[in-house]
């Protein structure tokens, strides 16, 4: 293969894992917000007949089917790097929930 054919095929190749990468990691992110999102409508609806119809309004809003979340959380167990990151990224969006309901209290006052 000449030299310039190499390089050329290196730099697709190169601008093919970055773009996966990046889709990943809003996949990730993704799923993080729908975690939380899940866990909060279950706490509030738990023992409701809404619970059905506001975990699929969840589902909706991350254009996620509960059958695709399901197989990318698990996904996720078998890999402790991915299980953390997964966890900070939850983290962070369930205290940036928190931060706003906290705001919205005050204003209230």
């Amino acid at each position: 293969m000449k030299p310039a054919r190499k390089i050329s095929l290196v730099f697709i190749l190169l601008f093919i894992f970055n773009f996966c990468s990046d889709k990943y990691e809003v996949e990730k992110n993704r799923l993080a917000h729908t975690y939380v999102d899940l866990l909060v409508v279950e706490d509030l609806y738990k023992d409701t007949d809404s619970l059905l119809n506001k975990r699929a309004k969840v589902f909706e809003k991350y254009s996620l089917t509960e059958e695709l979340y399901d197989s990318a959380y698990k996904r996720m167990t078998f890999n402790i790097e991915e299980w953390d990151i997964f966890f900070e990224l939850a983290n962070t969006y369930l205290d940036s929930l928190k931060a706003i309901e906290k705001e919205n209290e005050q204003k209230k006052r």
